[in-house]
C-alpha cells in the first residue's frame, strides 16, 4: 500500500490524526513521562473491537532496541493529558519506549515499521 494511510488512524469511526498526537506528545513527555526532547511515531494498530488503536512509540537514547510497555501509571498521565488537549479517541491506548525509531528515506520515521514492531508487541 503506498500513498499516505498514516495520516490518519480510524478508532471506533473516529478519524485521529498522528501527526496532532505527536505533537501533543512532544510538548507533555517531559512532564508525563520525565523525557525531554524524546521523539514519537503515533500509528494505528489492528484492533477487533475498535478497527485500530492510538499506539505511540517513544524513542529514548540509550533505552535499547526493543519495544517495552511504559510503566501502567505513565500510561495513564499520558491518556489524560492528550485526552485533554485532542479528545479522548485521541489518547493512545498503548505506549512503548524504544532506543530508536526506524528510519528510511532521507531521514523519515518508517512508519510501517513502527506499525509493525507495535503490532507485534501487542500480540
Amino acid at each position: 500500500m503506498l500513498g499516505r494511510a498514516d495520516d490518519v488512524v480510524v478508532t471506533g469511526g473516529v478519524n485521529v490524526a498522528p501527526a496532532a498526537v505527536e505533537a501533543a506528545l512532544a510538548d507533555l513527555a517531559p512532564t508525563t513521562l520525565g523525557l525531554a526532547g524524546a521523539e514519537s511515531c503515533v500509528v494505528g494498530v489492528p484492533d477487533d473491537e475498535w478497527g485500530q488503536v492510538v499506539v505511540a512509540v517513544v524513542a529514548v537514547p540509550g533505552h535499547g532496541e526493543r519495544l517495552t510497555p511504559v510503566a501502567p501509571e505513565a500510561l495513564t498521565r499520558v491518556r489524560a493529558a492528550v485526552a485533554a488537549r485532542l479528545g479522548a479517541p485521541s489518547a493512545p491506548r498503548r505506549v512503548y519506549l524504544t532506543g530508536t525509531l526506524p528510519l528510511r528515506g532521507p531521514g523519515k520515521v518508517d512508519r510501517r515499521a513502527v506499525a509493525s514492531a507495535a503490532a507485534g508487541a501487542e500480540r
